[in-house]
């Protein structure tokens, strides 16, 4: 069956796709060389990505390397049927998927649509309304990716701001200080009654000190002329838990226990933001290394994973706590990567 290939009314240039490419990826699956190479010629024309299988395999195997933005899938397929692909690809894809089927019993319609297919059009079809159909599936797509697309996350430490492009430390509730105290006196001193003075003879009292310049070693001690106390000493820091190391780690000076200076940032590159968005944006979800390298560097350079291996490693080594055992950004070997909140 062919598709009528005469229209020439313009159409729009394909919705911009992942982050980097500026192109929507579609995933064509269709056993008819003829169907397949003038639904091919349509959408680059329209600047879309196109990917091309012709057996149900074949189309599982592309998808899970190169995750399309959309599918456009046949039923009559000669290995399995189309039904099953969908069954499979929405185990882990949300790609609106549009079955184009020589089948329009509306039992087979059905049963695409209940599976997970996101629209139905039946052969012999108009090239102009496929298009439209797509179109209109990718605007939905997108705008319910934009709903719940998160805005900033956070990485061990760090709380990476995705709109404004900043990533500072994450606030942490201020370390109580307890201030050391006296010892209180034992019970049995507190409850003893007043000595009388012993009879005899009264000692000998000790001589006045010389006037002379205060021997404090502290300008700022009790008694130093209104100056600001000076630092608890470190015995009374121990004594109460503390030590100014820890204090200085916390934020805060030995002085006066205040807050520290400006809020931290940390700096990250272009590429190593690129890559930090793609991966925030799905939350949860794995992303293949293909998908970020060619959103990244672009469509020529989806086997170069070593580029994404050194980027991975510079991103764990600035944002986990600890690189060796990332909690946050995760790799899956052998198929991508994933921001885990």
């Amino acid at each position: 069956m062919k598709a009528e290939l005469g229209d020439s009314r313009p159409e729009s240039e394909g919705p911009p796709g992942p982050a980097g490419s500026g192109r929507a990826g579609v995933l064509l699956v269709e056993d008819q060389p003829e169907l397949l190479r003038a639904l091919s010629i349509n959408l680059r024309a329209r600047q879309y990505e196109v990917l091309t299988a012709r057996t149900g395999r074949e189309a599982l195997a592309v998808a899970a390397s190169h995750p399309p933005d959309a599918v456009i899938l046949d039923l009559g397929l000669p290995d399995i049927d189309g039904t099953e692909v969908i069954v499979e690809l929405r185990r882990w894809s949300k790609a609106p998927i549009i079955v184009l089927s020589g089948r329009s019993s509306p039992g087979d319609k059905i049963g695409a649509l209940d599976v997970g297919a996101d629209d139905y059009v039946t052969k012999p079809f108009a090239m102009a309304e496929l298009l439209a159909r797509l179109r209109a599936a990718l605007r939905r797509d997108e705008g319910e990716a934009n709903l719940g697309r998160p805005h900033q996350a956070t990485i061990g430490r760090w709380l990476v701001n995705l709109t404004s492009h900043q990533v500072t430390r994450a606030a942490e509730p201020a370390p109580t200080v307890v201030p050391p105290t006296a010892p209180s006196p034992s019970p049995a001193t507190a409850s003893s009654p007043v000595a009388e003075p012993a009879t005899g003879p009264a000692p000998a009292t000790a001589p006045a000190p010389a006037a002379g310049p205060d021997p404090s070693p502290h300008p700022g001690s009790a008694g130093g002329g209104g100056l600001p106390a000076a630092a608890p000493p470190a015995a009374a820091l121990s004594a109460a838990g503390l030590s100014a190391a820890g204090l200085s780690a916390a934020g805060l000076s030995a002085a006066g226990l205040s807050a520290a200076g400006p809020e931290e940032t940390l700096r990250l590159t272009p590429t190593e933001w690129r890559i930090l968005e793609i991966l925030l944006q799905r939350p949860g979800q794995l992303v293949g290394s293909a998908q970020i390298l060619t959103g990244v560097w672009g469509p020529g350079f989806s086997q170069r994973t070593n580029y994404l291996r050194f980027h991975m490693a510079r991103l764990r080594r600035k944002l986990e706590d600890n690189p060796a055992r990332p909690r946050h950004l995760l790799t899956e070997p052998g198929m991508g990567y994933r921001y885990q909140p």
